[in-house]
């Protein structure tokens, strides 16, 4: 499990790198990225926890990441 945050806290910043990425292209690539990743539990009740904290679109993602930022 601690290999899989790792790789979370890492893989965004090195899709960035890559040109031409969208940070909506980022968003989903991790997104689907984290959803095999739930399918691997072998628990149905904390697979499907995990399936449905990916379920938030990238414009919901963007409108809660900017209100935590506060006023620009």
């Amino acid at each position: 499990m601690r290999k899989s945050l790792v790789m979370l806290a890492i893989a965004p910043v090195a899709l960035m790198a890559l040109p031409g990425c969208s940070s909506r292209a980022v968003y989903q690539t991790m997104q689907g990225w984290q959803q095999q990743e739930c399918r691997k539990l072998p628990d149905a009740a904390e697979r499907q926890r995990c399936l449905n904290s990916t379920a938030a679109s990238y414009d919901d993602y963007r409108r809660a990441r900017e209100a935590a930022q506060g006023p620009k």
